[in-house]
């Protein structure tokens, strides 16, 4: 009986831990969720080989966390950390790959 009270209490303790951790991880994941801004640039883009040429050369631009592309609307939407990066560098990214990049 005290091996199944001393059980119960180990499981409950380890369940607190684990929801203080997945709160802990919550309160990080936030903090640098709130390091990403997002731009949207209106471009030039006609076709898929625009797009997979400019999906592969931004992909690696330092700072760029995510990339949408949209033919139909013209338009590139990045996401960026801007301690790495800012939107000038990423439009003059655009730009050398020979897009028009405007806000």
């Amino acid at each position: 009986m005290a091996a199944a009270i001393a059980m119960v209490c180990c499981a409950s303790t380890q369940a607190l831990r684990a929801s203080e951790l997945s709160s802990t991880f919550a309160a990080e994941f936030s903090v640098v969720k709130g390091e990403v801004k997002t731009v949207v640039f209106k471009s030039s883009l006609h076709c898929k080989n625009c797009m997979q040429k400019v999906q592969e050369n931004l992909a690696f631009e330092k700072g760029v966390k995510g990339l949408e592309i949209s033919l139909e609307k013209n338009t590139i939407k990045l996401t960026y950390d801007p301690k790495k990066t800012s939107e000038e560098k990423l439009a003059a990214a655009i730009r050398k790959l020979g897009y028009k990049a405007e806000k």
